[in-house]
């Protein structure tokens, strides 16, 4: 069995020179496995071309993610008006130039991250910055408790090569926490284009949070069940059965 997760030999942190013998490694684990799964239809795509019994399994999230407790943060209890937040790292992966224009465009909202920071790439000033909280890596258990404060979730993605093949898994979290979505353009993200804003600038997003704050689709119900219906099809138990299947195929 061969699970592809990323595009990685287009990791900004492989070096140029090695690139070219990870993807042809890759391409030998690729053709070799009885099955093989990818988290990004992109990557199914490219798979599928040197193995037929390639399958798109989708990062998600497990089904008691709905059912953790939900605690009080005081941090959180203490602010007044709206909050945009992001559950992940703030690392490569991470347009931290675009976040500090948010942030600084909009200084009437909150911006929470939530995840470890990656020292090595700059923060551009983000930290210094009034209406940013860095909260630091919070257990996943306690997402949802985050969540309740939230008003939008954030995924600030940087679009290059590597990118271009990710599923991020906090679509299903978010969406599974009833959140509205405000995301950069990542391919993987046209297919849920219903639950999610998608900008290709800055100030496209600002207009897009101003207008998801302005007509209440945190809390409508008919948009929280249509998040809670796609976020049915990430979760984990969904993707075994799918897993199971493709075994069992492979196994005849």
């Amino acid at each position: 069995v061969y699970q592809s997760i990323d595009k990685f030999p287009e990791h900004p942190r492989i070096a140029k020179s090695l690139r070219k013998r990870y993807r042809e490694t890759e391409q030998e684990f690729n053709k070799s496995a009885d099955v093989v799964f990818t988290s990004a239809r992109g990557l199914y795509d490219e798979k599928r071309a040197f193995n037929p019994n390639t399958h798109f399994i989708p990062n998600g999230v497990g089904e008691t993610f709905a059912d953790s407790p939900l605690i009080k943060i005081p941090a959180m209890e203490a602010i007044l008006g709206p909050v945009v937040g992001f559950a992940g790292a703030l690392s490569t992966a991470t347009d931290i130039e675009w976040i500090v224009r948010l942030a600084t465009g909009m200084p009437d909202v909150t911006f929470v991250f939530l995840g470890t920071i990656d020292r090595t790439e700059p923060l551009l000033g983000l930290d210094s910055l009034k209406n940013v909280i860095l909260a630091g890596l919070v257990p996943h258990h306690e997402l949802l408790s985050w969540f309740q404060y939230f008003d939008i979730g954030l995924m600030p993605y940087k679009i290059n090569a590597f990118q271009d093949y990710t599923f991020p898994s906090k679509l299903a979290e978010y969406l599974m926490g009833g959140l509205p979505i405000v995301a950069t353009r990542l391919p993987e993200l046209k297919h849920y284009s219903g639950v999610i804003k998608i900008a290709d600038q800055p100030e496209a997003m600002m207009t897009d949070i101003q207008e998801l704050l302005g007509s209440g689709a945190r809390s409508d119900p008919e948009l929280l069940k249509q998040r809670k219906a796609v976020a049915a099809t990430l979760t984990w138990e969904a993707q075994i059965v799918k897993i199971e299947e493709a075994f069992a195929e492979a196994l005849v």
